[in-house]
């Protein structure tokens, strides 16, 4: 009995340690998130203060070349920054199914162990209640 109950404390240490990291990895995202929509009001903020020149006796015969390469550069940021939002919406919807997995599997492990408790108090104690140790489902690296 105490082996079982040992295995159960070492498998809680596991999963403690392994909520840190998803917390460490929320935090990320959340920074991740800030610094994303700043960098779009700044963008936003350039673009906006990026009026065109009304003085045309220094006009350069560049002049279409430099818009179309400013314009392209615009736009390659544009994509980029809703590309990065994008995967940012993603990764925060897939940690939180994930998490919510996570929590199903612990209210049911809760529900068990009261269970168990239960049994062991009114002395009805069997060996097939004792709940599995089953190991948490981690998405792979890539997943994120």
């Amino acid at each position: 009995m105490s082996f079982k109950l040992e295995l159960l404390k070492q498998r809680i240490i596991e999963l403690e340690a392994e909520n840190a990291k998803l917390r460490q990895i929320i935090e990320e995202n959340i920074k991740r998130e800030a610094e994303n929509t700043e960098l779009k009001s700044k963008n936003d903020n350039t673009v906006n203060n990026n009026t065109p020149n009304n003085n045309t006796s220094f006009s350069n015969f560049n002049s279409d070349a430099d818009h179309h390469e400013k314009s392209s550069q615009k736009k390659e940021m544009n994509n980029f920054l809703d590309e990065a939002r994008k995967k940012s919406i993603g990764e925060n919807i897939a940690f939180r199914a994930f998490s919510r997995q996570c929590n199903k599997e612990k209210k049911l492990k809760k529900a068990e162990q009261a269970s168990l408790n239960q049994d062991q108090e009114s002395g009805t104690f069997f060996s097939e209640k004792i709940p599995e140790i089953t190991t948490l489902k981690i998405p792979p690296k890539n997943f994120w």
